[in-house]
């Protein structure tokens, strides 16, 4: 079974309704689960993640961050994985981040996917369009758009 690696702006947009890739989401969700890949989020992610959930529900933050992570959790066959533990790999951020140029994250994230042999992305961004252009990872064909 493949895996495809889902992007924080992915999962966030998932668990936010409304928001303006809400449905986007969704879909993009049900296209992996129905092509039977493993979605796939790093502690990583789910750092961005609880950040910007938290930062948008301000004062009652803690409570719906909780219920928005445990949504995003309950996805089916969901994994968390890490990149490399090795401390010589680590170095190789930079250079990631200098060949795609992507930010420290970004370029995280894309170790994490090499390192755990994922072949599939699941992004809203533009940040790895050189990756991709690349070769260097086969992205997700993506669901039918919701109109504009």
């Amino acid at each position: 079974m493949d895996n495809c690696f889902l992007d924080a702006n992915v999962c966030i947009s998932f668990v936010q309704n409304p928001h303006q890739f809400h449905d986007r989401a969704v879909s993009t969700l049900e296209h992996i689960i129905k092509l039977r890949f493993t979605p796939v989020v790093s502690p990583l992610v789910l750092d961005e993640f609880i950040y910007i959930i938290k930062r948008d529900y301000g004062s009652k933050s803690l409570v719906n961050t909780k219920d928005r992570l445990s949504e995003l959790l309950s996805i089916p066959n969901l994994m968390i994985v890490n990149p490399s533990p090795e401390p010589k790999q680590q170095v190789k951020i930079l250079d990631l981040v200098a060949k795609y140029n992507l930010k420290p994250r970004d370029a995280y994230h894309l170790m994490t996917m090499q390192t755990n042999k994922i072949k599939y992305f699941a992004t809203f961004d533009n940040d790895f369009s050189k990756v991709f252009k690349g070769r260097v990872l086969k992205p997700l064909i993506s669901p039918p758009q919701s109109p504009s």
